[in-house]
């Protein structure tokens, strides 16, 4: 019997998983040696629209150069601010499986 439970939502998880199917919650130091290198983070990605949102810097950490692209070349206009701050404010509605979900495994 190769299981044990998850300590966020006490789902039964495989020892070989790093993050629980459920939650996605790492599982002891040994999930930190197996990290996803496409993991980002919904906090940084969150601050990044408001800070340089204007200039699409998000998109880009996100994975999208073409909107990244379109936020550049549009900031001398006020839509890519506009769209940044509804970024943001979407980004912080997202539940973190969701944000997980959406833009980590979308790389993978």
């Amino acid at each position: 019997m190769n299981n044990q439970t998850c300590p966020q939502c006490r789902s039964p998880i495989s020892l070989d998983n790093a993050l629980c199917e459920h939650c996605f919650a790492g599982q002891g130091l040994e999930a930190l040696a197996g990290m996803d290198p496409n993991w980002r983070s919904q906090r940084l990605a969150r601050r990044l629209s408001l800070w340089f949102g204007s200039f699409g810097v998000h998109k880009f950490y996100l994975g999208e150069p073409v909107r990244g692209s379109l936020y550049l070349l549009f900031c001398w206009t006020l839509v890519p601010t506009v769209l940044a701050i509804r970024d943001s404010m979407a980004l912080a509605r997202m539940a973190p499986v969701q944000f997980y979900r959406r833009w980590c495994l979308k790389m993978a």
